[in-house]
């Protein structure tokens, strides 16, 4: 099942850059309520517009956040690209 992240932003961990995350407020998944803010787990695969983490969840991205976006503009576009890129060979 697909869940989908509002409000989102990536976030590498300090020590390795290339380990990633998605932050922001999920919907569509039982074990969290609407709207409620998560940090998934490391992003493993990129595929058709769904990112999949280490845990196997799978998350679709909505509008990002619009501090984010200030900080890097074309988020959306530049995230996707990315992903394509980095997870080509999956």
């Amino acid at each position: 099942m697909k869940y989908i992240l509002e409000n989102w932003s990536l976030t590498d961990k300090p020590s390795d850059p290339s380990v990633i995350y998605l932050q922001g407020n999920v919907y569509g998944n039982p074990r969290f309520s609407d709207g409620f803010y998560i940090h998934t787990t490391r992003i493993v695969a990129y595929k058709d517009g769904v990112f999949t983490t280490k845990s196997g969840s799978q998350y679709t991205l909505g509008e990002v956040d619009k501090e984010y976006e200030k900080t890097y503009p074309n988020a959306t576009e530049r995230v996707y690209t990315s992903a394509q890129e980095a997870f080509k060979n999956e």
